[in-house]
């Protein structure tokens, strides 16, 4: 019989060395190899003293590695491989069996025919497990569901291209009680992740007024990020069960940990997913499910293949779901750009993709960099005592605040995160009768009877895509200006929050204000009824923006003005709010950033802080997207006189002289900046400009590829450098170009415009004609501005906010 173990534990392991780690039959044999080892263990126990057994002819050093060997195999079953404790283990295991071996036909001296029977008995035992191994991967490839599924609008498809069994991707559950990884899990259980589905109350009100308003099957294009567990399962074929376990799934573990496709970069919630690798027991309780348990550990290299897949740990993964379009099956109207956090991401500093951003982090971030940060834990499978974080940080303040699902840490957490450098504000100067005084320090002398415009600049800082992001109709950043005297009375004010809980409806959002067709504002989550956008008032990463306020004051005025301006923050605005709770309660209103001032009546000193270049920096940068050059070319001009080795300065000087055609300034300019910094990409990509605008094609050219060197991937400049090779006539390379463009977005309008022109160019009539429909199917729809009109007429104070250039009376 021990020979017999004997034999089953050394085919085993050489099936185990050499077997891709898949399917049910492998996982068996690793449970089998533990079962015979245990065998083993046992017979020495029992019968090891008798001298009845092949024991007893065993010599001691022989007996001695078998009893290591069984030993180390025992501290796996109970320890795991995972970690370098455990590979520690394994290596002795398989070091030590080796010993066994070489001990074993060196000190017994086995005759040949014995050696023969032996090895016959592994490789006999040693085919069965090939052929039980083969004839299960065969049952299961053959064995093919009857029901098709029907996911339709929505683009996720599973491997199968059949339903999934519940239990294969809801089980979550699992991974926090099993041992392995309860951090990980308690961190998704404080997540907007877990909150995803019908057991958020926000996005079951928006569910049901599509629902009500739309045809039910447009659910599904919803699900495929919100509702994942009940789409695959088949459970969306008609109309949801609100209540059913599935429908209060959210996100699991297993559904993204078994995402195995991403199609392209779309997004969409275009992914396709298949079904765990299941190791035996997996969906058994009890005992079974602690076997389970066991054979993870013991052997968790298919487990880590099957969760941890590379592109997990990419920007792209991300923008599966955190990039969206609505098209005609949804609206019934035509292509809409949703939220996109991945393109604002990727063409900008943060990403390091983009050449001319304004500022950049020190080294590339990603999405998980920010969003999954590091935190500490021990869960299996942690990397130097850190796991990546799965409370999914972000802005979401609502959740935590809700009767069924408050938690404080959770809040605290997220207003931690959210104040954390991500955003700045500025009171950066004050326009008097005698223009501009800025950047102020803490005080400003006012003279009664003048009209005050005060300047405040909103800089993204610690940010990798718009601000805000995610659903910017219904989140609700704001700028709130108070002013109030020593007495604490108030004397001016913009954005409070009115009685009814609602903001003031004159004050500056960050936010994008949508349009239905006869528009009226979309305030139910009803994107599927949006035609056009009123207005985007957002802030790109790396970047700024001023905003204006006038105060006229008093002639007989001469009290002492606290100003304190706040930036705020609240997920889900008001009517969000009292549409879908029951009982609606006052969700938090976070304090993002915070500046102050104080206006003085009389002639006391107030020093301006002269020296803060990067302050009158982020001025020039918002007026230079307000489109004042003036403004921002005399900004721009301060910061160099103020600091002369600030290369970025003289480029952004540059970037307005281009703009009012003064060329060779904009020369001199630059090469300040590289005689400061060598090799500066950034002053290179403007000269190419330059070069271009001025007809020499060539130069722009060499310009342009030896800045692509470095940024290979910043769709601008492969644009213009396609443009400019069409202008070279050089018709290969401009596809070349445009065409790497759409890799890196495939709905780019310009991309698609500039490929049908080029095809049309060299007579391929049939792909200018499908760049020509792209590019009708993605441009803005222009008839939608009589919508937009008739809300400017009806909506005042929108309509304000839509100008590129306001000011916000005080």
């Amino acid at each position: 019989m021990l020979s017999s173990f004997i034999l089953f534990q050394l085919a085993s392991a050489i099936f185990l060395r050499f077997f891709t780690p898949a399917g049910p039959v492998y996982y068996f044999i690793i449970l089998l190899h533990i079962t015979s080892g245990v065998g083993i263990i046992f017979i020495l126990l029992v019968y090891g003293g008798s001298k009845s057994t092949q024991l007893n002819g065993l010599s001691h050093t022989v007996r001695r590695m078998l009893v290591a060997t069984l030993s180390f195999g025992l501290l796996i079953a109970v320890n795991g491989r995972s970690g370098t404790l455990g590979e520690l283990i394994f290596t002795a295991h398989v070091l030590s069996a080796i010993g066994f071996l070489i001990s074993f036909f060196i000190l017994e001296k086995i005759k040949t025919i014995i050696l023969l029977k032996y090895g016959a008995g592994v490789i006999g035992i040693f085919f069965l497990l090939v052929s039980a191994n083969a004839l299960a991967g065969y049952i299961e490839k053959n064995n093919v569901a009857s029901e098709k599924t029907d996911f339709f609008p929505s683009p996720a498809q599973t491997v199968s291209q059949t339903y999934l069994d519940h239990a294969a991707i809801n089980q979550s559950f699992r991974c926090g009680t099993s041992g392995c990884h309860p951090d990980i899990y308690s961190q998704w259980q404080q997540s907007a992740h877990r909150f995803s589905s019908f057991n958020n109350p926000f996005y079951t009100g928006s569910v049901d007024y599509l629902l009500a308003s739309s045809d039910s099957t447009a659910v599904r294009w919803c699900a495929g990020c919100h509702d994942p567990v009940m789409l695959h399962t088949g459970l969306l074929k008609g109309k949801p069960d609100k209540n059913s376990p599935e429908a209060h799934a959210g996100i699991t573990c297993e559904v993204c940990h078994n995402i195995v496709v991403k199609p392209d970069i779309t997004g969409n919630g275009k992914y396709i997913i298949g079904e765990p690798d299941d190791y035996p027991f997996s969906r058994s309780t009890g005992l079974l499910s602690k076997v389970n348990n066991m054979l993870i550990r013991v052997d968790p290299r298919a487990h880590k293949k099957n969760m941890l897949k590379p592109f997990h740990s990419k920007s792209e993964y991300c923008l599966t779901c955190h990039k969206v379009s609505l098209d005609t099956p949804i609206n019934h109207y035509r292509w809409l750009r949703g939220q996109d956090e991945y393109d604002a991401w990727q063409h900008s500093g943060v990403s390091g993709n983009a050449v001319a951003s304004f500022y950049a982090p020190p080294a590339p971030l990603k999405c998980q960099d920010c969003h999954m940060a590091y935190e500490k834990s021990r869960d299996k499978g942690h990397d130097g005592g850190q796991v990546r974080g799965h409370f999914f940080n972000a802005v979401n303040t609502a959740l935590p605040a809700l009767p069924k699902s408050r938690n404080q840490n959770w809040l605290e957490r997220t207003t931690a995160f959210m104040q954390d450098d991500k955003i700045s504000v500025d009171l950066f100067g004050i326009v008097d009768n005698n223009g501009l005084n800025a950047p102020l320090g803490d005080c400003y002398t006012y003279v009664p009877g003048q009209e005050l415009q005060f300047e405040v600049v909103v800089r993204t800082r610690d940010i990798g895509h718009e601000f805000p992001g995610g659903t910017i109709d219904s989140n609700e950043p704001w700028l709130q200006v108070e002013g109030r005297d020593q007495s604490g009375h108030l004397v001016f004010s913009s954005g409070h929050l009115e009685p009814d809980q609602s903001v003031d409806a004159r004050a500056h959002f960050f936010r994008g204000l949508l349009l239905d067709k006869n528009g009226e504002f979309i305030l139910k989550r009803n994107p599927h009824e949006w035609v056009t956008t009123l207005y985007k008032n957002t802030i790109p990463p790396g970047s700024a923006e001023v905003i204006h306020y006038r105060w006229s004051i008093p002639q007989d005025f001469d009290q002492s003005v606290k100003i304190v301006v706040h930036l705020y923050y609240r997920k889900f605005n008001r009517s969000i709010t009292e549409t879908f709770l029951e009982n609606p309660i006052d969700l938090p209103i976070i304090t993002m950033a915070t500046d102050t001032l104080r206006l003085l009546p009389g002639t006391p000193d107030c020093d301006q802080d002269t020296k803060a270049f990067l302050r009158i920096n982020d001025y020039g940068i918002g007026m230079l997207r307000q489109n004042n050059l003036e403004a921002a070319r005399r900004a721009f001009e301060q910061v160099v006189d103020i600091n002369p080795e600030y290369a970025d300065g003289f480029v952004n000087l540059a970037r307005i002289l281009i703009k009012e055609g003064k060329f060779a300034a904009a020369e001199g300019a630059l090469d300040k900046a590289i005689q400061i910094k060598n090799g500066l990409p950034k002053a290179y990509y403007f000269r190419s400009l330059i070069r271009k605008k001025q007809g020499n094609y060539k130069e722009a050219v060499k310009l342009f590829e030896t800045v692509r060197l470095k940024f290979p991937n910043d769709r601008i400049l492969l644009k213009e450098l396609g443009q400019t090779y069409y202008f070279l006539e050089q018709f290969d390379l401009a596809l070349t170009m445009f065409h790497n463009a759409l890799l890196i977005d495939p709905e780019d309008t310009q991309a698609h415009y500039n490929l049908m022109l080029i095809h049309k160019k060299i007579g391929n009539q049939d792909k200018a004609r499908d760049h020509q429909n792209y590019y009708l199917k993605y441009k803005p729809d222009e008839a939608a501005r009589a919508v937009s009109q008739s809300a400017r007429l009806r909506f005042p104070n929108a309509n304000n906010e839509a100008q590129l250039v306001h000011h916000h009376e005080l």
